[in-house]
C-alpha cells in the first residue's frame, strides 16, 4: 500500500512537471527473439534522472516478457513506450496493413488507475490491465521482402514500411534445439535433414545419426527414437529464418509441425508442464486474421516453445520407439529457457554456436543461421506524433552497442535468406 500511495505522488508530481513539455509515446511490435535486446536499449536511451521504472507481463523477468511498459524522461520530456511482442511476421502486418490493426499493450501507467503495470526498477511481473492500441514501430528477424505481407496478399494491399536509417541494426542468430532426452548420439542436423523432418512431421533418429541401433524399427522397438518436428506459428521470423536458411521455403506451408501434449491431452507450454505423452500435428488456426491448416501452425511465442520441449518424453513414438523433438528458436529462448533445463543445441551443417557463443563463427561466415534485424515504421496516419524519434534514439543504440551481434563484427554478409558471400 505504501509503495502504491510513493508512486501514486511521484506520478502526479511528475506529470505536473512536465504539463508545458511535449509528452511522447512509442509502441512497438514484432520480433520475440529480439525482444531483450530492445528492452536494453530502451533503458538505455531515457535520461539518468529521474530514473526510469517499467512493468512487464509474466513471471520470468523483463528479458522474457512479452509486454512491458516504460516511463520516464527523454531529452526532458516524459515519454511512455509500450511493447507488444509476438512475431516479426505480425509485427510487419500491424505496421502496413490498411486495417489499423491493434495489438494489446499494458495499460497507461498513470491514467486508469493503471497505477500497477509501472513500480521501480527493477519492475514488477505479472502486469495484466491491458489497452489495444496501434503500433508504431516493429522490429523484424528478416526484411518486409521476404515477409508474406509484402504487398497483396490474400486480396489485402499491404503499404511499404518506412526502415530506419540505421536498419538493419545489426544480426540475429538462431539455434537448432534438441528436447530433453536427446541421445548423444545427435549432435547435428543438416539442411536436407531439416527438410526432410520438417515435411514428413517424424523421422528415424538414425537418419542423423548413421547409425542402425537408432532407427525406430519394430525390431529395435523402444531402444529406437522418432524425432518430432515442432516449431513456431507463421507469425514468426524465426521460423521464416529457419526454413529459409534450410531450404525448406520462408513461406512454407507443407510442413507438418507437432504439438507436445500431456497426459491428460492439454497442449504443454511450461517447463515442469510434462512428460510429454503424445504429439499431434498442431492444430489448424487463425493467426494474423489468416486461416493455416493442421500441422502448418505452431506456438505463438519462442518461451513457450522452449518450455515445452524442456519437458521429458513417454515412448510414444513410431513402433514404440522414444521420442525426441527438434524445433528452432532464438539464442534468447534458446539459451535462457531450453539449454538450461536441459535441452540439447545442435550443430548446423557441421557448426554450432555453443554456450556462450562464439560469434566468430558468423562473422567469418561458418554458421549459416542468421538474418538481419530491421526496424520498421508505420507509414500510415495512425503513426504516434514523435515516434520515430524515439524510435531512432532506441536502433541506434541497438546498432552501435546492445545489437545480439554487431555489424561493425561482420566480415561476411547475405542477402535475406541467401548466400554467405565475403565483404
Amino acid at each position: 500500500m505504501k509503495l502504491r500511495t510513493f508512486l501514486a505522488v511521484g506520478f502526479i508530481a511528475a506529470a505536473s512537471t512536465v504539463a508545458a513539455q511535449a509528452q511522447q509515446f512509442l509502441y512497438i511490435t514484432g520480433s520475440t527473439a529480439y525482444r531483450g535486446n530492445v528492452y536494453t536499449s530502451i533503458q538505455a536511451v531515457y535520461d539518468a534522472s529521474p530514473a526510469v521504472q517499467f512493468g512487464y507481463s509474466g513471471s520470468g523477468g523483463l528479458s522474457k516478457a512479452g509486454q512491458a511498459v516504460f516511463v520516464g524522461n527523454i531529452g526532458g520530456n516524459q515519454t511512455i513506450i509500450k511493447t507488444s511482442f509476438s512475431g516479426s511476421e505480425g509485427g510487419i502486418q500491424a505496421v502496413t496493413s490498411p486495417n489499423s490493426i491493434m495489438s494489446n499493450y499494458l495499460s497507461d501507467p498513470i491514467a486508469n488507475g493503471g497505477l500497477t503495470t509501472v513500480s521501480a526498477t527493477p519492475g514488477t511481473g505479472s502486469q495484466t490491465n491491458t489497452v489495444a492500441h496501434t503500433s508504431d514501430m516493429a522490429f523484424s528477424d528478416t526484411a518486409q521482402a521476404l515477409s508474406q505481407f509484402n504487398g497483396t496478399y490474400k486480396g489485402v494491399a499491404y503499404a511499404t514500411a518506412t526502415e530506419d536509417a540505421n536498419s538493419p541494426l545489426g544480426v540475429v542468430p538462431f539455434k537448432w534445439v534438441a528436447s530433453v532426452g536427446a541421445p548423444a548420439g545427435l549432435t547435428n542436423i543438416t539442411d536436407n535433414q531439416a527438410q526432410s523432418l520438417f515435411h514428413k512431421g517424424t523421422l528415424s533418429l538414425g537418419v542423423l545419426t548413421g547409425n542402425a541401433a537408432d532407427e525406430n524399427s519394430a525390431a529395435n522397438g523402444a531402444s529406437g527414437t522418432t524425432l518430432y518436428a515442432t516449431g513456431r506459428d507463421p507469425d514468426s521470423g524465426t521460423r521464416v529464418t529457419a526454413f529459409a536458411d534450410a531450404g525448406i521455403g520462408a513461406q512454407a506451408i507443407n510442413v507438418r509441425q507437432t504439438q507436445p501434449r500431456n497426459a491428460a491431452n492439454a497442449p504443454i507450454t511450461t517447463v515442469g508442464g510434462g512428460p510429454i505423452a503424445s504429439a499431434p500435428l498442431y492444430p489448424a488456426g487463425t493467426v494474423n486474421g489468416i486461416n493455416f491448416g493442421l500441422g502448418v501452425n505452431g506456438f505463438a511465442g519462442g518461451g513457450t516453445l522452449a518450455a515445452a520441449i524442456s519437458n521429458a518424453s513417454n515412448a510414444f513414438g513410431i513402433n514404440g520407439s522414444k521420442v525426441v523433438f527438434i524445433t528452432y528458436l532464438g539464442i534468447g529462448d534458446a539459451d535462457g529457457t531450453a539449454l538450461i533445463n536441459g535441452c540439447k543445441e545442435l550443430s548446423f551443417n557441421g557448426i554450432s554456436l555453443g554456450l556462450p557463443e562464439v560469434f566468430n563463427v558468423i562473422y567469418e561466415g561458418q554458421y549459416g543461421f542468421w538474418g538481419y534485424e530491421h526496424a520498421l515504421y508505420n507509414p500510415g496516419p495512425n503513426l504516434t506524433p514523435g515516434s520515430p524519434t524515439v524510435g531512432a534514439l532506441i536502433v541506434t543504440d541497438l546498432k552501435n552497442v546492445h545489437a545480439q551481434v554487431l555489424l561493425s563484427n561482420m566480415h561476411v554478409t547475405r542477402t535475406e535468406g541467401g548466400d554467405i558471400i565475403g565483404m
